[in-house]
């Protein structure tokens, strides 16, 4: 008997692994479905934060999408640097710095672009932006100020910027690249001295115990612009144009604030949507968030400027002028994407903005 049971023993053995087999033939399918299906964006903080946009796109691709946000240039760079993914939503000027990061793609989204404004779909051929690679939205540096203290806004200079920091808050973008490009925007004296004089400011308001009512700080968030004692702001129009913001937040004393573009320190940025997948999902959806219907949506959320030359709804008349005004005078603005690219902020530079903010967030003067 002992023969016949070491029989049905070997055909129950081999029957076990045969199932097991099948089910791992099964699971490795899965896992491949599931791979394919689900998509890493990597993006901004706040173009994706919308729970049922997202949703909606993911059923319309067939797809899981894995979202991971960033809120400044530095995590972005981190972020590529540790991991992949199929989309990557940043600014164009950056491309350099997280170029090697990029995984290769055979994608071609350029169709898409043939509804551009003429002026973008100019700039766009002029770029040398790769296939795979749409513009998203475009953000034009604009200024936030008092007009009691600027009557005559477009004749100010970075030494009256300067000046008007030991009288009230001057806010800055919180942005090594872009902050240098706007001390090299006049051109007055080298841009080593003009970093030191602006360590020196920074240093002086803290020394003094000065720094809540007057001084430089950093940031890119409309929010924090807000400011009583607030003269004059540099930031991105996505934020200023926000109509959800109350830029007048203390009655007992209303700010005379105006919104403008600077005729020589305003400058037009682009930030892209980048295919590095060969999932044909992946294509469906980077198409999807490239196409005019999404970026109107977008536009219209967040405040920025779609390359279709769609202006957002909600704006008030003068917010709406001044959208006018920026694909009127495309072709006046300098485009920083290209400058900065060739125009990287000098070590000096970039060591001086570590000293401001050791400086600003630890208290760490020097």
């Amino acid at each position: 008997m002992q023969p016949y049971k070491s029989i049905k023993t070997i055909r129950f053995i081999a029957f076990i692994i045969f199932l097991a087999g099948i089910f791992s033939i099964h699971k490795l399918t899965a896992n491949s479905n599931s791979n394919e299906n689900q998509i890493k964006i990597l993006t901004w903080w706040g173009y994706l934060s919308d729970k049922q946009k997202v949703s909606e796109i993911e059923i319309q691709c067939g797809v899981n999408l894995d979202i991971t946000e960033y809120t400044t240039v530095e995590d972005l760079v981190a972020m590529s640097n540790v991991n992949s993914y199929d989309i990557y939503i940043y600014p164009w000027g950056y491309n350099l710095d997280i170029k090697e990061n990029l995984p290769p793609s055979n994608s071609n989204l350029t169709d898409l672009t043939n509804d551009y404004h003429p002026n973008i779909k100019e700039k766009y051929n002029n770029s040398n932006i790769p296939e795979n690679t749409l513009f998203f939205q475009h953000a034009v540096s604009m200024f936030v100020y008092n007009q009691d203290y600027f009557p005559t806004f477009n004749e100010i200079t970075l030494d009256d910027i300067f000046d008007a920091s030991k009288n009230g808050k001057v806010f800055l973008m919180n942005e090594p690249k872009q902050v240098d490009w706007l001390l090299s925007s006049m051109n007055t004296t080298s841009n080593d001295t003009l970093w030191n004089q602006l360590y020196v400011s920074v240093k002086e308001s803290k020394r003094q115990g000065r720094h809540k009512e007057a001084g430089f700080e950093f940031s890119n968030f409309g929010q924090d612009y807000i400011n009583e004692n607030l003269l004059i702001g540099y930031l991105d129009s996505g934020e200023i144009l926000n109509p959800n913001l109350n830029w007048s937040p203390n009655a007992n004393k209303k700010l005379n604030l105006r919104f403008d573009f600077h005729n020589n320190m305003s400058h037009v940025s682009s930030d892209v949507i980048s295919l590095n997948s060969n999932k044909p999902k992946a294509e469906c959806l980077a198409r999807k968030l490239g196409s005019r219907d999404f970026l109107r949506w977008i536009s219209e959320e967040n405040y920025y400027f779609s390359p279709y030359h769609d202006i957002p709804n909600g704006l008030s008349p003068d917010l709406t002028s001044l959208s006018n005004k920026f694909y009127e005078n495309l072709n006046n603005f300098a485009w920083i994407d290209d400058l900065l690219f060739n125009h990287e902020p000098s070590k000096h530079a970039l060591n001086t903005w570590k000293k401001i903010r050791k400086c600003q967030d630890l208290d760490q003067c020097g």
